[in-house]
């Protein structure tokens, strides 16, 4: 009888999971090797099969499985009753169990402007001593969203998901990020608030008046708030600037030419072309 590996460790093995390893019995002799009875002295280590019969010069394997019940380690004695002495293989594992902490514990992206996204992250960190396993991260509201979807975590390791927010209303949102783990399922509670975006951030190119177009040199610029204008050539540089006020701006170019009319406020920025003959 040579039993091979002649001890077993199942190291770290998550309570209530079930782990496996197997021992090859050889028969080194030269007449069959009978085992009668191959049984464990510990309910959280079992053995299969009962029996075995092992030709001369022949091998066969035993499944050892060990499903810890319990944190902690554990030891047991997997006995051979056999034709050839009886003889004994030790083993041993321990129970782990993966633990879940969030950082922060919630969540509050205070004021986002309606249609913009803001990003925040929890740090997810396992300070259990076996594999913390997310196998989903949900949001249960659209406008709060996450990634990754699913997550593994070392023992003593940490790990980040981002949240997204972006509003599509205003007024206060929230929603609950759901965990389904191996550590018995957590959640972080989310908030912000949808804030409707200024009047001023809503300007665009159309917005912008520059008349006459081509012009002799003198022209007006509408503008609907104050900001500022720099006058470029078509190479790059800087002609004049000017400070605008709201609604109608005179302004003089004197060297015909083609120019570009960058014109920018408060949250809003467009350029135009004008002509000067």
């Amino acid at each position: 009888f040579v039993a091979t590996p002649s001890s077993l460790d199942f190291k770290g093995i998550k309570v209530g999971t079930t782990a496996q390893k197997t021992i090859t019995i050889k028969n080194t002799g030269e007449a069959a090797l009978k085992i009668s009875k191959i049984v464990s002295n510990k309910a959280a280590f079992t053995v299969s099969p009962a029996t075995l019969e092992v030709a001369a010069g022949a091998s066969a394997k035993v499944t050892i499985s060990f499903k810890p019940t319990t944190k902690g380690a554990q030891s047991a004695t997997i006995s051979f009753t056999d034709n050839a002495g009886n003889h004994t293989v030790a083993v041993k594992g321990k129970g782990t169990v993966p633990k879940f902490a969030a950082t922060p514990s919630s969540l509050d992206f205070a004021s986002v402007k309606v249609g913009k996204t803001a990003q925040k992250t929890i740090t997810i960190k396992n300070t259990g001593e076996g594999a913390l396993r997310i196998s989903k991260i949900v949001s249960n509201k659209a406008v709060f969203t996450v990634s990754p979807a699913t997550l593994e975590v070392a023992a003593g390791a940490s790990a980040k998901v981002t949240v997204s927010f972006k509003p599509t209303a205003a007024g206060a949102q929230s929603a609950t990020i759901s965990f389904t783990d191996n550590a018995g399922n957590h959640t972080v509670a989310v908030k912000g608030k949808g804030d409707k975006p200024n009047a001023i951030e809503n300007v665009n190119a159309s917005q912008v008046s520059i008349y006459p177009n081509p012009s002799s040199g003198h022209f007006f610029v509408d503008v609907p708030n104050a900001g500022n204008l720099q006058v470029m050539s078509l190479s790059g540089k800087l002609v004049e600037t000017k400070k605008l006020q709201e609604g109608k701006n005179e302004v003089n170019i004197n060297k015909p030419g083609v120019y570009l009319l960058k014109i920018a406020g408060k949250d809003f920025s467009v350029v135009k072309k004008i002509i000067v003959k």
